[in-house]
């Protein structure tokens, strides 16, 4: 049934736009009791309208909002209770409760109405702006260890590729130093004594 409510939505371009009726339809005063049990028991049918789509849930947030203020004095000092379980249970994500609760709008009900259910929930919107600047510092300290471990695994598996290699001067200076220290060697080291005769150092 629901799903061939939600492809005629679709077909009509209402899909977004149906969370706000769902609301009005699906959940009453008695929306806080029994652990949210309205919210839970019609969980998949307002996912089939919310999953993976912001302004979906946005509208469905706009018909809580009426929902709140139609039972004000019941649910009023619940809104916090109520904006939670929509997180709990996946049917409101985190980005667009913050939206939501960021910019009070008086699309759906009067904004002095709209500020006063956001104070009311500024608990569980404060909880998911501190989560969520956990989630980021996690990714960035996530992120300074994967380069270090790059750097890492590179610098431990480096290996010279080649030896090096002498140039062609060099490689000749080498040569004629190696011949003159075996020529030294080969002949006799002689030297001249003080009358100008040469001694062989061997004789001596």
């Amino acid at each position: 049934m629901f799903k061939a409510l939600a492809d005629e939505a679709e077909r009509l371009e209402l899909k977004q736009k149906a969370p706000l009726l769902l609301a009005d339809v699906l959940l009453d005063q008695d929306i806080i009791k029994d652990g949210m049990a309205q919210i839970k028991n019609n969980r998949r049918v307002l996912l089939r309208f919310t999953l993976n789509d912001k302004k979906a849930q946005r509208y469905l947030l706009g018909g809580i909002e009426q929902l709140i203020i139609k039972h004000e004095a019941i649910l009023l000092p619940k809104a916090a209770h109520i904006i939670k379980a929509l997180y709990d249970n996946d049917i409101c994500e985190e980005e667009a409760i913050l939206a939501w609760g960021d910019k009070p709008s008086s699309k759906y009900v009067t904004k002095t109405q709209s500020k006063k259910i956001v104070q009311k929930c500024e608990a569980v919107l404060t909880w998911l702006r501190e989560a969520e600047e956990e989630d980021d510092d996690e990714e960035e300290s996530n992120d300074e260890v994967e380069v270090m471990l790059f750097f890492f695994y590179h610098l431990c598996s480096f290996r010279p590729t080649s030896t090096f290699q002498f140039d062609d001067r060099n490689q000749k200076t080498s040569v004629y130093a190696e011949k003159a220290k075996a020529q030294a060697t080969a002949e006799d080291i002689k030297v001249q004594g003080d009358d100008g005769v040469e001694i062989d150092i061997d004789d001596i």
